[in-house]
């Protein structure tokens, strides 16, 4: 995408690394909902100045859009999953939490 952004409009000063770790940070912020997690991991890549008010709005951006668009994160898929009503208790995991759960059923 930042290539892109380059060969159509080369006015705009965009570095194409610069947006390649913006696109990474996004679709972290976006997949976990965790919009600061991302722009401070993506930052102490860099620590330039210059890549966090990109950081920070593309980040926000995506985090936005997954909260607009997503249900659940990719953190708690798996607990609502498992923790569906209509799901017997033998197909829960065998982890410990689980099967705290399958005793209470």
């Amino acid at each position: 995408m930042g290539m892109t952004a380059v060969a159509f409009a080369p006015g705009l000063g965009i570095d194409p690394r610069i947006a390649g770790l913006v696109g990474m940070a996004a679709m972290f912020a976006g997949a976990s909902r965790a919009l600061l997690t991302a722009v401070v991991f993506a930052f102490e890549t860099i620590a330039q100045p210059a890549g966090l008010l990109p950081l920070l709005g593309g980040c926000t951006a995506a985090y936005l859009l997954s909260a607009l668009f997503m249900r659940h994160t990719i953190m708690t898929e798996k607990n609502r999953a498992a923790w569906r009503t209509d799901m017997p208790p033998t197909t829960l995991s065998k982890s410990p939490s689980a099967r705290f759960a399958s005793e209470r059923w």
